[in-house]
């Protein structure tokens, strides 16, 4: 079964978990985790990325980033690579240090943000290796300081209060609001699956119903789906129902383009083209709340 395609867009937020290789180890001691922040911090310049978060284990690592007109795909690529060459000469290892597919999962930027961030944080004291949040290799401490060569703080802590003291402060209490890890675990996961369902029009609706539902709301016909009109309305419309059906998880990006009959690189691109057009994302949004409304 083909891997899914990975949604690309300038300002796309990815909590990301990668692996060691059949769970082995990654970092034997602090200069290996220091190479990998070094390596973070120098693709951070080559590839414009911003990153809110991490946590380095010793046999994975969590990594909460933004990126903007390089793929995410590319940016692990660099690093895993870099580190993997690192690795094997440095121990004398051969093969694969990671497992070949990392896991990502699209995030939004709002207080479910808070939520990853505390699940990252914490991941080191489920594991044993500190107590609380007093651990050396994540980014907490990053946040403490206000400030950070490689951490970019400032949209989390905005999301806490503008005023910077004030940020701080609540970012504390935010942090220590749980006791116990798997409370802050449950939170995360409840808050996923509650964000899932809210984005989902219709559990049981099928992407035909879907498409002729979107369709009525743009004064569509369905057949411009399926031809070859480079009209600049027909093209629009088309990507706003891409756009929809994959933020609402109605279909994959391979069902759309075999729907439609098309590449899945171009449903990727009408994806991306209303993602970073606000104008478009704010029609989107609007036809979301009247389809949402119809069929509730």
């Amino acid at each position: 079964m083909a891997r899914p395609l990975r949604i690309h867009y300038n300002g796309a937020v990815y909590h990301i978990t990668a692996r060691g290789n059949n769970k082995d180890i990654i970092f034997n001691d602090e200069q290996d985790k220091a190479k990998y922040l070094a390596l973070i911090a120098d693709y951070k310049e080559k590839f414009s990325f911003y990153l809110y978060a991490y946590a380095l284990m010793d046999n994975h690592v969590h990594l909460l980033l933004e990126v903007s007109q390089n793929p995410l795909s590319k940016i692990m690529q660099g690093i895993q690579q870099s580190y993997t060459q690192y690795y094997n000469f440095k121990h004398k290892h051969v093969g694969h240090v990671f497992q070949q597919r990392y896991n990502a999962k699209l995030c939004n930027k709002d207080a479910y943000l808070q939520m990853i961030l505390k699940y990252i944080h914490y991941n080191p004291a489920k594991a044993g290796m500190c107590s609380g949040l007093d651990y050396r290799w994540s980014s907490h401490r990053e946040y403490l300081k206000m400030g950070s060569n490689i951490v970019n703080t400032k949209l989390v802590l905005d999301l806490f209060a503008d005023n910077r003291e004030s940020a701080l402060s609540r970012y504390n209490e935010f942090m220590k609001s749980y006791d116990e890890y798997d409370d802050i675990e449950r939170a995360y996961f409840n808050e996923e699956e509650d964000i899932i369902k809210d984005r989902n029009i219709e559990n049981a609706i099928t992407l035909a119903d879907y498409i002729s539902l979107i369709s009525t709301e743009l004064s569509f016909k369905e057949e411009y789906l399926k031809s070859r009109s480079r009209s600049r309305d027909d093209v629009a419309n088309r990507n706003l129902i891409i756009y929809l059906a994959l933020k609402n998880g109605i279909a994959t990006q391979q069902e759309l383009a075999k729907e439609f009959g098309i590449d899945p690189s171009r449903i990727s691109r009408g994806f991306n083209s209303v993602a970073s057009d606000e104008i478009l994302k704010e029609k989107a949004d609007l036809l979301d709340c009247a389809t949402r409304q119809k069929t509730q």
